[in-house]
């Protein structure tokens, strides 16, 4: 068993290694805020390029601003401008009626300002500015969007990733949670559809109430799938705690979703069987966990060597 530990660790450092090379940069993170339109208690989001007298209806004022702050060292404007974002200012943007689309200005904490890889993570942070005092239930969306750097002669285009696979494998291995735990490392409140809602109480004209997000990329199957004891486990840092019911909730979504994570056949019952094993603490094969690990390494690469930017957008 130890013997086979060893192996499977230096297999899984090779392998890192070479993927930590195809580091992939963050389009610097894009928040949307559409025109809302009220209509008795429902909210309801319309491009503004849209007629809004042709739907019988009038715009109200927005009941909130989104803003950000950070640096804008990093941006990379080919792809925003070319999705309509409006970059307002170097050290701090909000969304108003002329710039509905903005950049998503980051900082240090965010883990994302010189790229990602395997490994990494991070904290998302923007702000709710009210524009009217009480009480507020907003629903946000998060999405993530692959793009190719393609270079000809001196010219530079880059075009959205549309393969299904690989755009599968980065929807997976990327994971959001809204909760994370500094003291031990872990996450809670995973969101599986990228969907969260928050409740703003107390809210005061113009004083912004904080959001944050927690992203993480593992490095390993073993940091999703493992116990923090478990013999086999090749780095310490797992994403949740031991005994905790976030723990058990992943493990029922991984099971459903492993073509979310493993390349390959990842559906065969063989795999299903080894990962309850191993998210249950019974013993397992130590060769059939080195195989869904390779698996999982092997869709890490395919990200890595197909995606060179992400655009990560938040969608009120």
């Amino acid at each position: 068993m130890a013997e086979h530990k060893v192996i499977e660790k230096a297999d899984s450092e090779e392998e890192k290694k070479k993927r930590k090379l195809l580091i992939i940069k963050i389009i610097p993170v894009a928040v949307l805020a559409f025109i809302l339109i009220a209509v008795s208690l429902a909210w309801f989001t319309i491009d503004k390029a849209l007629d809004l007298d042709s739907f019988g209806m009038k715009s109200v004022d927005s009941p909130f601003e989104l803003k950000t702050v950070g640096s804008a060292n990093v941006l990379k404007a080919e792809i925003l401008d070319s999705n309509d974002y409006s970059k307002v200012s170097d050290g701090s943007n909000i969304t108003s009626d002329e710039n509905n689309k903005i950049y998503w200005l980051l900082d240090e904490e965010s883990g994302m300002t010189k790229g990602i890889n395997p490994g990494s993570h991070g904290k998302l942070t923007f702000y709710v500015v009210p524009n009217q005092s009480g009480e507020m239930e907003i629903q946000f969306k998060l999405s993530i969007t692959g793009y190719a750097e393609n270079k000809n002669e001196d010219a530079v285009s880059y075009e959205k990733i549309t393969e299904e696979e690989v755009t599968r494998f980065m929807n997976g291995h990327i994971m959001f949670f809204e909760k994370y735990d500094e003291n031990n490392h872990t996450y809670s409140d995973f969101l599986h559809d990228e969907t969260f809602t928050r409740t703003l109480k107390d809210c005061k004209v113009g004083v912004p109430q904080e959001v944050n997000v927690y992203w993480v990329w593992p490095n390993t199957l073993g940091q999703i799938l493992m116990k923090s004891t478990d013999e086999n486990l090749a780095e310490k840092n797992v994403l949740f705690d031991d005994d905790s019911e976030e723990r058990l909730n992943f493990a029922e979504y991984i099971k459903g979703n492993l073509s979310l994570f493993l390349s390959g056949d990842a559906d065969k019952e063989q795999n299903k069987t080894v990962i309850e094993k191993i998210l249950n603490g019974d013993k397992y094969s130590t060769a059939q966990l080195s195989s869904l690990s390779s698996m999982y390494n092997d869709a890490d690469e395919k990200i890595g060597t197909k995606v060179q930017y992400i655009l990560v957008e938040l969608n009120v």
